[in-house]
């Protein structure tokens, strides 16, 4: 199962929408950027450059909004 590190409506909107949309199981994981979550020391340790989204998966960690939409796509051979 993914783990997907966001916040509604912000960067991490685009990997949660390919999640949605292929039916791929995942847990979203909401980080409070209005409270600075993200720079958080436990976050930090997930993702060193203290931006969102961050994508957890079989113990592999993946930032960056497009990165983690393209990787989704392609492992799950999902194109329209």
């Amino acid at each position: 199962m993914y783990k997907l590190y966001g916040s509604l409506g912000a960067a991490s909107l685009s990997p949660q929408c390919v999640l949605e949309e292929s039916g791929l199981p995942y847990e979203f994981i909401e980080v409070d950027i209005s409270e600075d979550t993200e720079r958080d020391p436990e976050y930090l340790k997930l993702n060193p450059h203290g931006r969102i989204p961050t994508l957890i998966f079989e113990d592999q960690v993946m930032i960056e909004s497009a990165a983690i939409s393209i990787y989704l796509a392609d492992k799950h051979l999902i194109h329209s």
